[in-house]
C-alpha cells in the first residue's frame, strides 16, 4: 500500500524543515513552506511500511500549530481535483503538482519518447529541485513518473547523466512533427 505525508505548502510561507521517521529511524527530510492556508499540497511518497511506525518533527517557530495540518494517508490530498483546473494547458505538459523548469532530454527510443525536466514537486517555486520523467507514445497523451533523485547542488548532474538515460544508449533526440 502506497504511504503519503500530505503537508500543506504556500509560496512564501516560511521554509520549515520536516523531519520523517518509521520506527524512530529517520527516513527523509524536506524543506518546505507550509501554511495552515495552502496553495496546495505537497504528497510526500514514503517507503512501504505500516502507518503506525511512521512520525516526524516539524522544526522553526510557530511551527507547532502547523503539526496537526499535516496528515499521513493512503491518497495524495487533492488528488481528485488533478487535471480539472479550469488554467491548467490540456496540450501541453505539466506536472500533477509543483513547479516545473528547465525541460531538457527529450529524445525518442524507437517506441515513446522521454522527456526529463527539473520538478519541485513540493512547491510552487523554485527548490526541492528533483529530475522529473514523463513518456508518450503519440505527443499528446503521457505517463508520468514519480518524482526521481534530487538535483546535486550547483547543477553538478546534468540530464545526459542522469541514470534512466544510461538505459537508453541508443536513443536518438526527438525530432517533432513539422507543422
Amino acid at each position: 500500500m502506497a504511504i503519503f505525508l500530505n503537508v500543506p505548502v504556500r509560496t512564501g510561507a516560511p521554509a520549515r524543515l520536516i523531519t520523517i521517521f518509521y520506527e524512530g529511524k529517520e527516513v527523509r527530510k524536506e524543506q518546505l513552506q507550509i501554511s495552515s492556508r495552502p496553495d496546495m499540497w505537497a504528497s510526500i511518497p514514503l517507503p512501504d511500511g505500516e502507518p503506525d511506525g511512521y512520525s516526524f518533527s516539524l522544526a522553526g517557530d510557530g511551527a507547532e500549530p502547523l503539526r496537526e495540518k499535516i496528515a499521513l494517508s493512503s491518497r495524495r490530498f487533492g488528488e481528485e481535483d488533478l487535471y480539472r483546473e479550469p488554467l491548467r494547458p490540456l496540450n501541453h505538459f505539466t506536472p500533477a503538482r509543483g513547479f516545473m523548469n528547465d525541460p531538457n532530454g527529450l529524445y525518442f527510443d524507437g517506441r515513446e519518447y522521454h522527456m526529463f525536466f527539473q520538478l519541485n514537486p513540493f512547491g510552487l517555486g523554485h527548490g526541492n529541485t528533483h529530475w522529473g520523467h514523463a513518456r508518450r507514445a503519440d505527443l499528446l497523451r503521457q505517463r508520468r513518473h514519480r518524482p526521481g533523485e534530487r538535483l546535486r547542488p550547483r547543477g553538478r548532474q546534468h540530464p545526459a547523466r542522469h541514470p534512466l538515460l544510461h538505459r537508453h544508449r541508443d536513443a536518438v533526440p526527438a525530432r517533432l512533427p513539422e507543422g
